[in-house]
C-alpha cells in the first residue's frame, strides 16, 4: 500500500478506534500513549513537533521494518523523514486543508540534527513537554510489540484532532448591534489586542493593520491589498516588500508597511526595510509600524515609525468623518479574518475572540 493510500484509507477510518486502546499502551516514562498525543496534538501551537510525529507514524506503517528513529539516510535509516514528508504527508493533508502550509517539519531545525531521534536527542525541540513527548511516542512506535496497530490507531486519534481543530470556528462575539462603540474603547480593544502574549500572538498587529486599511483607508478604492500572508514564508522567498503591500490601478507596488510586535525599530531594521523596496520606485505609502510605544518618526528614506495601535485608531478616527459606522465595519472585518487566519491555531483564536469580547462587552 502507497503512503498516500494509507493516508487516504486512514482519513476515512478516523473514527475507528477500539475504545481506550491509546490509553492502555504505554510509554517509556510510563506515561501512556494518548497522553502524549494530546501534548503535541492539542495542548502544542507550534507545527514542527506535529508534523514531525505524524511523519513518524506514517512511515512506521509505510516501512515497518525501518527504525525510523534514524530518521535521515546519512545516519543509517532506511528513508529520509524529511522526503516522505515533504512529497507525501503534507501535500496530502494540505490538500484536506488540514495543514495551514505544505512546507514540511525539517523545516524546523530542531528536528534536522544528523542523530536518531533516542530519548537522549539533543535537538532544541520546545518547549521541553513536547520534545520529551516526540521522544517518547517514536521511541514506543519502534519498540511495542504490536506497532501497527499502535500507528494506525494514532494516526488516526490525530486526524480526528487536526480535523476538529482545523474546522472553521462559528462564533461570534460582534454581531454589529452595539451601537456604544466609541473611538475610546476601539482604543481599548486595540491595546488589548496586541498585549496578547502566546504562540503565534505576533499574527494579531498585522491582522488589525489590514482591516482598517480594507474597510477604513481612505482611498481604498484606488489601492488593491494583496493577500495577507502572515509569514507562511519568508520575503526573500515571496518577493514581498512589507507584511502588507497594496498596488495602484496600474499593477504597481505603492503601499508597503512592515508589522513588528513588541520590537523596537532600530536603524538596521529601517535599513533592511529600504533595501527591499529599491527596485519598486512607485511605493508612496511607506510604514514600519510596532506594537510598542513609540513616537512618529520619518527618516531621510520617506519611511514612517509608529505605532501600531496609534496608526489604526488615526486612520478610524479619520474615517469616521464620512462613515459612522466605520468602527462597526472594522470589527466585524477584524472577527471575519482572524477566524480565516487563526484557523489552525484555535488556542490563540480562541483568546483573541475571549479578549474582543471582554473588552466589548465586559465578559
Amino acid at each position: 500500500m502507497s503512503i498516500t493510500e494509507i493516508l487516504q484509507q486512514n482519513f476515512e477510518q478516523k473514527d475507528v478506534i477500539p475504545e481506550g486502546f491509546l490509553e492502555s499502551v504505554q510509554t517509556h516514562d510510563e506515561q501512556t500513549m494518548v497522553y502524549h498525543l494530546d501534548t503535541i496534538m492539542v495542548k502544542n501551537t507550534r507545527w514542527g513537533a506535529k508534523k514531525a510525529i505524524i511523519a513518524s507514524i506514517v512511515s512506521k506503517l509505510a516501512f515497518p521494518d525501518w527504525d525510523n528513529r534514524k530518521h535521515q539516510i546519512q545516519i543509517g535509516g532506511d528513508q529520509s523523514l524529511r522526503c516522505i514528508d515533504s512529497k507525501h504527508i503534507c501535500p496530502f493533508f494540505f490538500t484536506k486543508e488540514i495543514y495551514e502550509t505544505d512546507t514540511t517539519f525539517a523545516l524546523t531545525r530542531s528536528f534536522e540534527k544528523p542523530e536518531p531521534f533516542n530519548l537522549d536527542y539533543s535537538g532544541k525541540i520546545s518547549p521541553k513537554s513536547v520534545k520529551i513527548a516526540f521522544l517518547q511516542i517514536i521511541d514506543t512506535i519502534n519498540t511495542y510489540h504490536d506497532n501497527e496497530a499502535l500507528c494506525l490507531y494514532a494516526l488516526r486519534y490525530i486526524i480526528k484532532i487536526l480535523q476538529d481543530l482545523s474546522t472553521p470556528c462559528q462564533i461570534n462575539v460582534f454581531n454589529g448591534d452595539d451601537s456604544d462603540i466609541s473611538l475610546y474603547k476601539i482604543n481599548s480593544i486595540l491595546l488589548q489586542l496586541t498585549k496578547i502574549k502566546m504562540s503565534g500572538g505576533s499574527r494579531i498587529a498585522p491582522i488589525l493593520v489590514y482591516c482598517v486599511l480594507k474597510t477604513a483607508y481612505p482611498w481604498k478604492e484606488k489601492i488593491t491589498l494583496e493577500p495577507l500572508e502572515l509569514h507562511t514564508a519568508s520575503d526573500k522567498h515571496t518577493g514581498k516588500v512589507g507584511d502588507i503591500q497594496g498596488t495602484d490601478l496600474l499593477g504597481n507596488i505603492c503601499m508597503a508597511i512592515e508589522v513588528k510586535s513588541n520590537i523596537e525599530i532600530t536603524d538596521m531594521i529601517q535599513k533592511t526595510f529600504e533595501n527591499k523596496m529599491k527596485d519598486h520606485e512607485n511605493i508612496r505609502h511607506k510604514w514600519i509600524l510596532t506594537t510598542k510605544p513609540v513616537k512618529l518618526t520619518i527618516n531621510s528614506g520617506n519611511i514612517q515609525v509608529w505605532n501600531v495601535v496609534l496608526y489604526v485608531v488615526n486612520i478610524l478616527s479619520n474615517a469616521l468623518l464620512v462613515n459612522e459606522q466605520v468602527f462597526h465595519e472594522f470589527l466585524d472585518t477584524f472577527q471575519e479574518i482572524i477566524k480565516e487566519k487563526l484557523r489552525y491555531n484555535r488556542p490563540l483564536l480562541m483568546v483573541t475572540l475571549e479578549c474582543l469580547a471582554s473588552e466589548l462587552h465586559g465578559e
